[in-house]
């Protein structure tokens, strides 16, 4: 079982740089899919070893994690690059 998890994060850095070569949606949808097998075999790895209850539930939690946190990653990038639009002026007239 880890030999699989390990040439699905083989996979997953060639889905990833495959989709950073060229963004579109297209690359995004097949980046999310393999981004969704790889966690998904990283879990069956972690279930054939039978940890406890804890690890296995930190485990089930870290999707809603990393997702919450790229979204506050992205929220803040985006609030930034917002500020710093709004400090320039305009127009060149506003400039004079």
């Amino acid at each position: 079982m880890p030999i699989i998890f390990i040439l699905f994060v083989l996979g997953w850095v060639a889905v990833l740089y495959w989709f950073l070569q060229d963004r579109n949606l297209y690359r995004l949808f097949g980046l999310l899919l393999m981004s969704f097998l790889t966690y998904l075999s990283f879990e069956l790895t972690a279930w054939s070893f039978r940890p406890p209850f804890w690890v296995m539930l930190i485990i089930g939690l870290l999707p809603i994690i990393l997702v919450s946190y790229g979204f506050r990653a992205y929220d803040y990038k985006r609030k930034q690059e917002k500020l710093k639009n709004d400090d320039k002026p305009k127009n060149e007239e506003e400039l004079a």
